[in-house]
């Protein structure tokens, strides 16, 4: 994939325009996710940048789950940060799921949910449809042990399986 210097440009290029807008006792911090989808080859290759979120997994048609490799600093957070892009490839019936740093502010079972925790939930489901994942997912995040602290964003794209 020729665009994965494209992702870390756009997230860099914001960072900066971030940290030299904000007045002095501002501060200018987001968090962002950035993904380039390429069906030019018959493939749907992804780049990701990432800045700040969590890194966005891969759930297979088999119902096995990946991590991508992508992450990155919130932007405006530091004026030299720091992006590793990420590139995949979703085969037919795969899906990525893309979720807000909130998921891990939370409690399930007296355990402090994580990137592995998440993993677990949307794992083993083959063949789950976009919105069996994030069904399952609020559905989970319905028990938690405390009251949510932080937003929850979830989102899925899944590439239709073939017939």
């Amino acid at each position: 994939m020729a665009h994965s210097a494209s992702g870390d440009l756009l997230v860099s290029s914001t960072n900066g325009l971030l940290m030299h807008t904000a007045g002095p006792m501002q501060t200018a911090r987001r968090l962002s996710v950035y993904g380039q989808i390429d069906m030019t080859t018959g493939a749907a290759a992804i780049v990701l940048a990432v800045a700040g979120h969590p890194p966005p997994l891969i759930v297979r048609k088999d119902g096995s789950v990946q991590t991508t490799s992508a992450h990155g600093t919130m932007l405006g957070a530091v004026d030299d940060p720091v992006f590793h892009t990420g590139e995949v490839n979703l085969q037919p019936g795969d899906a990525i799921v893309i979720c807000s740093g909130g998921i891990f502010d939370t409690q399930l079972g007296g355990i402090r949910v994580d990137e592995q925790h998440v993993a677990e939930l949307l794992s083993g489901g083959s063949h789950a449809s976009a919105r069996d994942l994030v069904n399952g997912l609020i559905s989970a995040l319905d028990d938690v042990d405390r009251p949510l602290r932080d937003d929850i964003a979830i989102m899925t794209l899944q590439r239709p399986p073939t017939a």
